[in-house]
Formats: C-alpha cells, sequence, structure tokens
C-alpha cells in the first residue's frame, strides 16, 4: 500500500514540474479601414466620400455634377435613418421610464381602509392598475425603441450601397480610382483573434 502511494505521489510531482508548454498564435483579420485615391486616405463612410467628391469640385467639375447627387442621396438616407433610430430610441427610454417618475399613476394612499375590512379592496385594486399601466408604458417604450432603432438602421446606406457608389466613381473617373485599403493593427477592439494552444 506504501509502494503505491510513494509511486503515485512521484508520477504526481513529476507531472508538476514539468511545465506546460504554449504557444499562442494570433490572427487579426480588419474591415477596411480607409479608402485612397492615389496618395490621399479618408475615412471608409459617407464623410470620407464626401470628403474626396469635393477635390473634384474645381477641378473636374463634370465629375463632381456626375457623383455630386447620388451621394447626395446616400447622405439623405443616412440622415433619415439617423433621426428615426435616435429619434425612436430617446422617445421609447422616455416612454419606458414614465411610469417610474409617477406618470400615469394614480395615488392610492386615500383609499387606505380599515385593515380588518377584507371587503375593501380599493387600495388593492388601485395598486393592480398602476402596475398594469406601468407594464403597459414600459412594454410601449420598449417597443418604440427596438423597432424604431431597427427601422432606422435598416434606412442607412448600406456597404454595399458605398460599394455601389465607388464602383460609379471608378467608371466615372477611371484615371483616379478608388480604393479600399484593408488596415492590419493587434489593438483593434473589432479584430477577430483567433487563439490556437499546442502542449
Amino acid at each position: 500500500m506504501k509502494r503505491h502511494l510513494a509511486a503515485t505521489l512521484a508520477a504526481v510531482l513529476t507531472v508538476s514540474a514539468s511545465p506546460a508548454r504554449a504557444q499562442t498564435h494570433v490572427t487579426t483579420v480588419v474591415t477596411p479601414t480607409h479608402i485612397s485615391a492615389g496618395s490621399q486616405l479618408y475615412s471608409n463612410d459617407l464623410d470620407g466620400l464626401r470628403d474626396h467628391l469635393e477635390t473634384y469640385r474645381l477641378s473636374q467639375p463634370s465629375v463632381y455634377n456626375q457623383l455630386d447627387s447620388r451621394l447626395a442621396r446616400l447622405e439623405s438616407a443616412n440622415t433619415t435613418g439617423n433621426v428615426v433610430m435616435w429619434g425612436s430610441v430617446g422617445l421609447g427610454l422616455t416612454v419606458l421610464f414614465l411610469p417610474l417618475l409617477g406618470v400615469g399613476q394614480e395615488d392610492c394612499s386615500e383609499l387606505e381602509g380599515d385593515i380588518l375590512d377584507f371587503n375593501d379592496t380599493r387600495e388593492e385594486d388601485c395598486r393592480d392598475a398602476n402596475l398594469s399601466r406601468g407594464l403597459t408604458m414600459m412594454a410601449v417604450g420598449g417597443a418604440i425603441g427596438l423597432g424604431g432603432g431597427l427601422i432606422g438602421y435598416l434606412l442607412k446606406p448600406t456597404r454595399d450601397d458605398r460599394m455601389d457608389y465607388i464602383n460609379e466613381h471608378n467608371r466615372v473617373a477611371p484615371s483616379a480610382p478608388l480604393k479600399l485599403n484593408v488596415g492590419y493593427s493587434t489593438r483593434s477592439r473589432m479584430a477577430r483573434a483567433t487563439l490556437r494552444w499546442m502542449f
């Protein structure tokens, strides 16, 4: 028995004394971070596209006129989407918190009856009604915030819309094409890291 315990203890100590060798391989994938036109870099959004288009206003007015209306439609859709999305979220939160501020709630303290009168349920009914109205208002506020926020998001231009604009630009101005550049950053919060451990 003692020999068995000693052998087991020796095996445990041997395994514990052997350091685990682990190697971490991190692969970072980042979405395109900017748009390039020649040596100039622009942010990968509508503001960056507008900044770039403004460079054509004086130098190539024909190109500017062809692309301005299309980009303006994207900017208008983006503004509409933001207004609907954030307006709905703000309105939804307001309605959601109104019951907590006492809005739509009745004062039930005046209905307090004799504690021994079990047939007098006015106060209880009042509180139940307040709770029901409060939950209804909170549900309506949540629906407004989530539903309106989703609708606003769907109204905003997508990445495909921006790509269509870039393709249209490159067709109109093939001598100075726009390009999407992929950034690489190990500190990017949006990066997806894949860890692989080998022992």
